[in-house]
């Protein structure tokens, strides 16, 4: 079946984030036609640039709170490809304007800090904005997305940052002012579609009235996915559902139309057939691999045609239990501090990663502009399970007959420790870690999360003592860690703390970082917060997790590892 939208709307679902693509193709010539350039002179025109891709999955719909979480590349599409936010993220991690005039700062006047304590943002629509279906952008759909994403009747578009907005008002037609209640570091991300953002676009002129009238009808308007109308770079032309997207480049693209005319983003669930489809040359890259790295690097070594990028991403992470867990022991510090001494962080990476990233010391990412500010703050377990051993007979445990750690009452030292099964990355990296506590004389019981309860919130949130997780970490997650976001029975156990740590003084330089402006302040405060994960380790870093991508030899322009699609207007295709 095909779904297709109308002509004025070609936009259509999802696309998954990630990676890049490669290639393409584009094919032979056509019966040349006359066009037209800026010069008005007859040219003659080539047969349209091509560029076939592929994810591992077919996302739920093009915007970010309905897309769906299985497959983040898929994600991609609704942030960078057929909508755009305000402000993008550049290849060095540096923020740039893209539907506004300017990034807000403090420079330019655009981020004001008040008198009282509050501060102002004011967003400025650069001249020429239009959404897909040639209605201008004006200050009244960005007011009207803030109302979407702060009512509590649609808690899928809801996100934390957007109760510090105190109000907003619409200034003219092309500015919005925004009033915080507190200074707060990302107000700039506001109205920017990735994950690190809280306001993907919408089109008061589209969806208003229904919002207004039916809230559950609102829902499940065919906007979110066959009549989707964004303001990014391509627009929908087909949705063959199973199988492909078909997208067209977008004319009137405020930063220029993109230099390829179509993509044809192709569904490939199964990672061997995505393999196998880049080797043959029928698909010329894809958009995140979806790949195993060992598939990933085998796709690598065979490819005459094309590259793969590798960037960090992530920090593979145990969080230990710290509301009612069993044993006790696991909140106690010199024991955590012992369990993570006992495992052979490098062999881990030598043998899961193949090397590629370092042991993951530190909250911080080596590959961010904080991490040279933070480092030294960090606190480093070497490998050590000798003084590891002394540590837990320290806290009163002995070693029995069978070389396992037993209590005063001869009961045996037990813990479990759990992963879900999807990504494979997670029981690569639980049953290693199991093993090491094993040697070290602690019985565990490792658990594989059956796959009807991965999205099971209390099940997972209640664990009696460590989960291994692949997250995102670094300064743009810090406040997921405030012990607001522990995953409780109040908030029906959603939030970002995973270990459901709680220490005032910790939250406390969580709330001074994000309030705090100037850079080297900033960055005192972080190092502080690093020294308190390295330190307390409510959280136990093992290793860094990499972002791969299949990037085309004959594509040009691609050059951001982590956000690959932020310029995908530039990318071009040589002949």
């Amino acid at each position: 079946m095909i779904r297709s939208t109308s002509a004025w709307r070609r936009v259509r679902r999802a696309l998954p984030l990630l990676v890049l693509l490669a290639v393409v193709a584009a094919c032979g010539q056509r019966d040349s036609q006359p066009g037209q350039g800026s010069s008005g002179a007859s040219l003659q025109r080539t047969q349209p640039k091509r560029l076939i891709t592929a994810i591992t999955a077919e996302p739920a719909a093009l915007h970010r709170a309905l897309i769906g979480g299985a497959v983040t590349e898929a994600k991609e599409i609704a942030f960078n490809i057929v909508n755009i936010g305000m402000t993008v993220v550049d290849e060095t991690g540096t923020r740039q304007p893209a539907l506004a005039q300017q990034v807000p700062t403090l420079e330019n006047g655009l981020w004001i800090l008040l008198p009282d304590g509050r501060m102002e943002l004011l967003w400025k629509i650069r001249p020429g904005v239009a959404w897909h279906d040639g209605t201008p952008l004006t200050a009244d759909d960005l007011l009207f997305t803030l109302k979407v994403v702060q009512d509590p009747e649609t808690p899928e578009f809801r996100a934390p940052a957007a109760e510090l907005i105190e109000s907003a008002a619409v200034v003219d037609a092309s500015t919005l002012s925004t009033i915080w209640k507190r200074p707060f570091i990302r107000a700039d991300y506001a109205f920017y579609g990735h994950s690190e953002g809280f306001a993907q676009l919408i089109p008061r002129h589209l969806l208003e009235a229904t919002y207004v009238e039916n809230k559950d009808a609102f829902r499940q308007l065919p906007y979110w996915t066959t009549e989707y109308v964004g303001l990014g770079p391509y627009t929908l032309k087909e949705w063959s559902i199973g199988s492909h997207l078909q997208l067209e480049a977008y004319d009137h693209y405020v930063l220029g139309r993109p230099k390829i005319d179509n993509l044809e983003i192709r569904f490939i669930l199964d990672a061997n057939a995505v393999a196998a489809n880049i080797l043959s040359g029928t698909v010329q890259g894809t958009i995140g691999t979806g790949l195993s790295l060992e598939q990933t690097l085998e796709v690598r070594d065979q490819w005459r045609d094309g590259t793969v990028p590798i960037a960090f991403e992530n920090w593979l992470v145990i969080y230990p239990q710290f509301v009612n867990p069993n044993p006790l022991v696991v909140t106690d510090l010199q024991f955590r501090r012992a369990l993570l001494m006992a495992i052979d962080r490098q062999a881990m990476v030598d043998t899961i990663q193949h090397g590629l990233v370092p042991i993951a010391d530190s909250y911080v990412r080596p590959d961010e502009r904080e991490f040279a500010a933070t480092e030294r703050s960090v606190v480093r377990y070497d490998y050590d399970p000798a003084r590891a051993a002394q540590m837990i007979e320290e806290l009163g445990y002995t070693k029995g007959p069978d070389s396992m750690f037993h209590d005063a009452a001869g009961q045996r030292l037990s813990i479990e420790i759990r992963a879900t099964s999807s990504p494979s990355i997670h029981t690569k990296t639980m049953f290693p870690v199991a093993d090491y506590w094993q040697r070290l004389g602690v019985t565990v019981d490792p658990v594989v999360i059956p796959v009807q309860r991965t999205n099971d919130r209390e099940f997972r949130a209640t664990r009696p003592g460590f989960e291994v997780v692949r997250q995102p970490n670094g300064p743009t997650q810090v406040d997921k860690l405030h012990s607001s976001q522990a995953p409780m029975p109040e908030n029906r156990f959603q939030g970002g703390a995973s270990s459901r740590y709680s220490n005032p003084a910790f939250d406390g330089l969580i709330e001074q970082y994000l309030a705090t402006m100037p850079w080297e302040p900033r960055m005192q405060v972080l190092g502080e917060i690093v020294h308190h994960i390295s330190d307390q380790l409510p959280a136990m870093g093992l290793y860094y997790d990499l972002r791969t991508t299949l990037v085309s030899s004959r594509l040009e322009n691609v050059n951001a590892p982590i956000y690959p699609t932020w310029n995908i207007h530039s990318w071009d295709l040589k002949s």
